[in-house]
């Protein structure tokens, strides 16, 4: 995989460390598939980095689907399955789209990490499904 970015080399050795790559060792006895939201750019891509270290196959959503086809890219470089799906967390037909494919193309996902973020300015009460 190319040279990981500072914020993303970071992740990998400090906030993930060796007990994190031990965790996505685990998961990748139970499963083949993570699917990582937000995985186009930062601690997503740092998280895509660390399960194609682990051999996870993975998919990449972001809403930035450039950013998206790079990341799983590199990933597919490692030796893993993984492609790009773009993705906008806040619209729930795109999320719906989203779990549509995964389950098309793999059947089951068992590791989702929810990294993109999504801003509301408003009382949880009076927010949306989005």
């Amino acid at each position: 995989m190319a040279k990981a970015s500072p914020e993303v080399q970071e992740f990998l050795e400090d906030d993930l460390g060796e007990e994190g790559l031990k965790i996505l060792a685990e998961a990748r006895e139970q499963t083949d598939l993570a699917v990582v939201t937000g995985g186009g750019s930062g601690i997503g891509q740092g998280i895509v980095e660390a399960c194609a270290q682990a051999g996870m196959h993975i998919v990449v959503a972001d809403i930035e689907l450039d950013a998206a086809e790079r990341v799983a890219e590199a990933a597919r470089d490692t030796g893993v399955d993984a492609f790009a799906v773009q993705t906008d967390v806040a619209d729930r037909s795109s999320t719906d789209a989203l779990a549509e494919r995964v389950y098309e193309s793999f059947g089951e996902a068992n590791l989702l990490c929810n990294n993109a973020g999504v801003i509301i300015e408003a009382p949880i009460v009076e927010s949306t499904d989005a």
